[in-house]
């Protein structure tokens, strides 16, 4: 069975020279992206039968159970006013990440629009990445942290 999403994506993909995997069976794109931030995983879910792709940056941190509730806060805040996605953070495990999404019901799926959830996505994990290492291994408030980022300080 062909699955259009899947291989809009992975010529997108392709075409953008990520060097990725693809789990055909699954419907999902794994790469890592070097930002000036960091370096993180990347995940692209291609939801054939929902009509859906969603598009996954995950932190190369791992959040101790005492510091869930600094990164939700900075989390909260980092959301607020965001336009397209949003972070979350597993609060059984600390896996933090920032998610964009696309739903393309009764439409066509444009690289335009690919292009813009995966930039986004890049973007705000690159922008907000300094903020939760400095949290998770500086010590840093999460309001101190956000201030910085928002600020241009970080």
């Amino acid at each position: 069975m062909e699955a259009p999403i899947f291989e809009a994506v992975r010529g997108w993909l392709t075409e953008q020279d990520f060097e990725y995997d693809a789990k055909d069976d699954e419907g999902v794109f794994v790469f890592r992206y070097k930002g000036g931030s960091g370096i993180w995983s990347c995940f692209v879910f291609c939801r054939e039968d929902e009509e859906q792709i969603l598009f996954y940056s995950v932190a190369p941190i791992s959040v101790a159970e005492g510091l869930r509730v600094d990164l939700a806060e900075f989390i909260l805040r980092a959301n607020l006013g965001a336009v397209q996605g949003c972070f979350e953070m597993n609060v059984d495990d600390g896996e933090v990440r920032y998610r964009t999404g696309l739903d393309i019901t009764d439409t066509h799926l444009d690289t335009t629009m690919l292009r813009n959830i995966v930039l986004a996505n890049l973007l705000m994990m690159d922008t907000y990445l300094p903020g939760l290492l400095a949290i998770v291994h500086g010590g840093v408030a999460p309001h101190i942290a956000i201030e910085r980022i928002e600020s241009g300080g970080e």
